[in-house]
């Protein structure tokens, strides 16, 4: 169970021009993967599966948060302990030209010690100049350093791995969201990136 947030644009009508900050949901993701696909098929299983959810989770936390207590289960839903906050490409940051631009000096702390964690870890990803970073937030009196080391040695070996099959792959690895008005189901979609790549290869 993993609350996934980023922001998203929800409506066309609300001017947010004069506000400060990320418009952000906050929802629980339970993600189901197939043991016997390859971890290709599963990253595509996993996107199918976040893309399917109803206006990207915004349903859940008007519910719980406006609801006054009588959502119920919602509302009294176990808390999740992993959260994965994925900000975006963020290269317009990096250049020099960019009005805006990281403080390369100390800040200190972005938070105060002594505040309620609401997970247990906080993984917040980015791209700067095509690299994907993960920042890991944790406490150390809830896991030792090594213990979130080998986690996210882990995790990027996963990444690696990914990448490397990708770039060895055929496969353009689309699934039905990418062609919503086309109204195929995977099955069909292998077969026509199949007979298409047959037709590549005669020409």
């Amino acid at each position: 169970d993993v609350y996934k947030r980023q922001r998203e644009p929800l409506f066309d009508d609300v001017d947010v021009s004069a506000t400060i900050g990320w418009l952000t949901t906050v929802f629980p993701v339970l993600l189901s993967i197939d043991g016997n696909d390859d971890p290709l098929s599963a990253l595509v299983g996993v996107k199918e599966q976040l893309r399917k959810i109803p206006q990207r989770g915004i349903g859940y936390g008007a519910l719980r948060e406006l609801s006054g207590g009588r959502s119920g289960a919602i509302a009294s839903g176990p808390a999740s302990q992993l959260c994965f906050n994925y900000l975006g490409q963020i290269d317009q940051l990096s250049s020099r030209s960019s009005a805006i631009r990281p403080e390369a000096e100390n800040i200190g702390l972005p938070r105060h010690p002594q505040g309620n964690r609401a997970y247990c870890i906080e993984i917040n990803t980015y791209i700067v100049d095509g690299v994907l970073w993960l920042h890991w937030i944790y406490s150390p009196r809830l896991h030792t350093e090594k213990t979130i080391d080998t986690l996210a040695r882990q995790v990027s070996a996963v990444l690696v791995d990914l990448t490397q099959r990708a770039k060895g792959s055929q496969t353009d690895f689309y699934s039905p969201s990418d062609f919503k008005l086309a109204g195929v189901d995977q099955h069909e979609l292998d077969a026509i990136a199949a007979m298409l790549s047959q037709l590549d290869d005669e020409s």
